[in-house]
């Protein structure tokens, strides 16, 4: 990857691909120095604006050797303060898995529950069993089980005189437990088995079908699948960009650590994302896939790489990072308490001695401004209100605008059924 990166510019490639070239970054690989050669503009000198910030945060830790900061707009370093050293990146770590599952899979991609019998169906009885085969969708929950059961119902089938077989890579509610996974597919399917959790996931449904009434007389077994079965259904997840938005808003460990499962483990997620953003080795190491744990490690300059490599590679798909991170102003989650410039693209990293903060900003001067900021300390909430008004003062610096370019705007054609826990019409019936 790095020597097709050194022989195709990066114009070039986005001219071919027939995009609008907002995100270039001519850059060298020296190969002796593992580092990228990008260009500082001397034109910019932000020590007034961010030395107040950088001397204030020195008096909460040791020094200024524990804060790391990156700005960059398309090929100029606007400024530098440790940004290729390491840090913990806590859930930046996010930013790296969200890379990795684009690279493998795609924006657009569905992860196949699928749903059959072992027996014969005769008048809504199901004489034998019901198998559940998972297909590693990671955002399997109350919804989507209760949708299944749903539509189990709509063929007619409400009795299962056998057993509930679960089995492949099968997860639901973040529980990686056969046993316990069965458990909660056993429940959702029955509305006679609901608490009051369970009928609030219902009334959260886009659809008014009636509550789903699968009766199993069996136990739960977790095996491989039955040689004879019969399919009913196939089960399709919702877009893997809506369920990384999920994931990023919220910040979701269980989420992040199930699809770093999924693409092979910590090593596979900084194989995929380090490889594509051009990434020095020297500057990521990951022990996860979530950013739980001071030992997820990364560089400021680590983090602004790979939030360009997600928007490049988004665009090419007519999606941006906006489809995939939450926008200031629009978004709740990790971002409900924060105020960075408005419409900012942003992701949160937090650990007990950890503040970080990454995405880009936009200006009318300088255009897209990627940044990160990773503070280590105990003042947590301290440096997020800092982090916070050091890019609100960038932002006036550079003068605001009154709405995000196109190029960074989130696509709101994304059909509702993939964006849209529950919806039954991302079943395919095959009975």
């Amino acid at each position: 990857m790095l020597e097709w990166l050194s022989a195709i510019p990066l114009a070039l490639w986005l001219d071919q691909a027939g995009l609008k070239d907002v995100l270039q970054i001519p850059v060298t690989w020296q190969q002796n120095t593992s580092r990228w050669v990008v260009h500082a503009d001397s034109r910019v000198n932000l020590t007034g604006l961010i030395n107040p910030y950088l001397n204030s945060w020195s008096q909460k830790s040791p020094g200024q050797s524990y804060h790391g900061i990156w700005l960059q707009s398309g090929e100029s370093v606007l400024f530098d303060h440790q940004g290729t050293e390491l840090f913990s990146g806590a859930s930046l770590t996010k930013v790296a898995t969200t890379l990795a599952a684009l690279q493998e899979w795609g924006p657009y991609h569905q992860f196949t529950t699928q749903v059959a019998i072992a027996g014969e169906l005769n008048h809504g009885v199901v004489e034998g069993d019901l198998v559940i085969i998972g297909g590693s969708d990671p955002l399997l929950v109350w919804q989507e089980a209760i949708a299944i059961g749903q539509q189990l119902n709509q063929l007619g089938i409400t009795q299962i005189t056998g057993d509930l077989i679960i089995t492949g890579p099968l997860w639901m509610n973040y529980e990686t437990d056969p046993a316990t996974v069965g458990a909660l597919f056993y429940r959702s399917m029955n509305a006679n088995l609901w608490d009051r959790q369970l009928e609030q996931q219902y009334r959260s449904l886009p659809h008014d079908l009636p509550r789903p009434q699968v009766a199993i007389a069996g136990s739960i077994r977790a095996q491989a699948a039955p040689t004879q079965l019969t399919p009913l259904l196939r089960h399709q997840s919702l877009a893997l960009v809506e369920i990384l938005r999920r994931m990023n808003v919220h910040s979701h460990n269980a989420l992040a650590e199930t699809l770093a499962e999924s693409l092979g483990g910590d090593r596979r997620v900084e194989e995929l994302a380090a490889g594509f953003a051009g990434i020095p080795s020297d500057e990521i190491h990951l022990i996860n896939g979530s950013g739980l744990g001071v030992d997820n490690r990364m560089s400021p300059r680590c983090s602004v790489l790979l939030l360009m490599a997600i928007q490049r590679y988004l665009q090419l798909y007519h999606l941006s990072i906006a489809d995939a991170f939450p926008v200031a102003g629009y978004d709740g989650g990790t971002i409900s308490d924060r105020h960075p410039p408005q419409y900012s693209i942003v992701k949160t990293g937090t650990l007990s001695t950890v503040s970080n903060l990454a995405g880009v900003i936009f200006t009318r001067d300088r255009g897209l401004v990627w940044f990160s900021i990773m503070n280590q300390g105990w003042d947590i909430e301290g440096f997020r209100v800092q982090q916070d008004e050091l890019l609100r003062t960038l932002a006036n610096h550079w003068g605001g605008v009154s709405h995000p370019p196109e190029a960074i705007e989130p696509n709101t054609q994304l059909a509702a059924s993939l964006r849209t826990l529950g919806d039954v019409s991302r079943h395919q019936i095959l009975w």
